[in-house]
């Protein structure tokens, strides 16, 4: 019972997911390339080291394999139809510190892995966020605050499952709640301003 929030944060970030592919088809969202690149090879990754993270538990790790089929999809249809914004000298700066923490991943143990891939996660909103600022990218706001609300249900479904754990915490609450709740605070910034 106490894994029941996991299917509505699922659903938020389904929603996040069919509505951002919907705003880039139809209203003209340029995504940022490398906070899509980035975050769809380590959410990948992330799968795999979150599920030893979270012992083995389906329920909690959900998030994280919808979140990699969702941020590969949209990754591939901005490829496939060129709709990204250009990019910056942050873009590639960030692309390769990427490269650089994945090596560190690479070296490191299960859970070593997975706070740095958390950073890797975080730092790749730094670009769309620079991007949404300057007026390089056209996002909307709403996939990135339905994200960020799937995130918060994640870990509260974490903090009832296992307690205070950091550990299981930091995925959900550094690259899910700030990451996306950033940008969504910039792009609410930028339309007001």
């Amino acid at each position: 019972m106490k894994h029941f929030l996991m299917f509505p944060a699922c659903l938020l970030l389904l929603a996040c997911i069919g509505l951002y592919l919907y705003n880039v088809i139809k209203k003209g969202v340029t995504p940022n390339p490398t906070n899509f690149f980035v975050r769809s090879v380590v959410a990948i990754i992330n799968v795999f080291t979150y599920f030893k993270v979270a012992h083995g538990n389906f329920y909690v790790t959900s998030m994280t394999i919808v979140s990699a089929i969702g941020l590969l999809a949209v990754f591939g249809y901005a490829k496939w139809k060129s709709k990204f914004c250009a990019m910056s000298k942050l873009d590639y700066l960030s692309c390769i510190i990427a490269m650089i923490t994945c090596v560190i991943w690479k070296l490191t143990n299960g859970v070593v892995a997975n706070y740095v891939l958390q950073i890797i996660m975080f730092l790749a909103f730094l670009p769309a966020i620079t991007a949404v600022l300057d007026g390089r990218a056209k996002e909307k706001a709403l996939p990135w605050l339905f994200a960020t609300a799937g995130y918060v249900l994640m870990s509260i479904v974490i903090i009832g499952t296992y307690g205070i754990d950091y550990g299981k915490l930091i995925h959900p609450l550094i690259s899910g709640v700030a990451g996306n709740g950033l940008l969504a605070l910039s792009i609410i910034y930028k339309k007001r301003k």
